[in-house]
């Protein structure tokens, strides 16, 4: 067997029971399901409405941020409402994969 000075000991014995409140923590985490996670359901059960959307609303959606959401209402500011969703393209930053991403959580009113 090893032999360990006092202060050794203490040092491994906090360790392990450090080790052991991680390991807790992180299977509490698992089981518990998490707000976050039930707000992403209920936020994209209903589509963001893009000609009326402020830049808050339009952040609800994954794959809008805060540069995108701003871009949106610039755009739309100095375009008029959009027609198409597929005019969505034409806003900086707004590509076809970034389209994609988005356009299920969209409407035109």
């Amino acid at each position: 067997m090893v032999e360990m000075t006092p202060q050794e000991r203490q040092v491994a014995l906090f360790l392990s029971a450090m080790l052991l409140a991680a390991l807790a923590l992180n299977l509490y985490f698992k089981a518990k399901p998490q707000n976050k996670d039930i707000l992403k359901i209920t936020e994209f059960s209903i589509k963001v409405g893009l000609n009326h959307a402020d830049e808050k609303e339009l952040l609800r959606v994954k794959g809008i941020g805060p540069v995108t959401a701003a871009n949106i209402v610039a755009y739309r500011n100095n375009h008029g409402p959009f027609r198409q969703l597929e005019e969505l393209k034409q806003v900086a930053g707004v590509g076809e994969y970034r389209y994609n991403l988005v356009k299920d959580y969209l409407q035109l009113e």
